[in-house]
């Protein structure tokens, strides 16, 4: 009988978890990681937009808008408009949230996730709602600066 030389399962494993990633639909990652769209004049024209869109981070999904929560809190001035109603957390909408007063995370009737939201802390650039809504969030805060931006900076705006 022959041992497994310990070089031997290091590539075993390599290969068997690289199989693994590649089976993986893209769309797992890309939601994550990629940015949303930036809206070119084409696609501002489609839309029936204004010129003044063109530029702006076209936020579509949940995934969009998380995305854009990480990207404010980096960058100064990224400007993004909702193209449509944004749910984050659909297992929120229309149920009263009880905290549990031991561990102060929140007890929905479903066992899906709750993804928190972490408020923009000092926002510089534009969030225009584009006459949608967002729906589901959860903050967990105590404290003052809390909503979808923390603080709004002078040149920050929020519209719509």
């Amino acid at each position: 009988m022959k041992k497994i030389s310990s070089i031997g399962l290091c590539l075993l494993f390599f290969l068997a978890w690289t199989v693994f990633l590649f089976s993986l639909p893209a769309r797992a990652f890309a939601e994550e990681n990629s940015p949303p769209e930036i809206l070119g004049e084409e696609r501002t024209s489609e839309l029936g937009l204004s010129e003044e869109y063109i530029g702006y981070y076209g936020i579509d999904s949940a995934s969009d808008l998380l995305w854009f929560m990480d990207a404010a809190s980096l960058e100064g001035g990224i400007r993004a408009l909702l193209l449509s109603d944004i749910v984050i957390n659909e297992n929120l909408v229309g149920e009263r949230l009880i905290i549990d007063p031991h561990t102060g995370e929140p007890t929905v009737k479903s066992s899906a996730q709750v993804t928190e939201w972490i408020p923009i802390g000092s926002f510089s650039g534009v969030l225009d709602g584009g006459g949608h809504s967002i729906e589901g969030l959860y903050i967990k805060s105590d404290g003052d600066s809390t909503g979808i931006i923390g603080t709004l900076t002078e040149t920050g705006v929020v519209r719509n």
